[in-house]
């Protein structure tokens, strides 16, 4: 059992990682930092909320849990 706001604060500080790791691949190929930001932007805002729904999802499962 979990509270429910640890799903969001995993996802959030799984965000900025995975943002800064977006933001260097996207600045590699375009060179152009505006760009970078944009997909990096972009990209963030999708995956938290699959991520989040995810993770809600497979709380519902009691596969493994004890």
């Amino acid at each position: 059992m979990q509270n429910k706001k640890r799903p969001l604060i995993k996802a959030l500080s799984w965000t900025v990682l995975d943002s800064i790791v977006t933001f260097t691949v996207a600045y590699l190929f375009t060179r152009q930092i505006l760009i970078s930001l944009e997909v990096a932007t972009i990209s963030s805002t999708l995956e938290i909320i699959v991520y989040f729904l995810h993770e809600r999802g497979w709380e519902r499962i009691k596969y493994g849990k004890f």
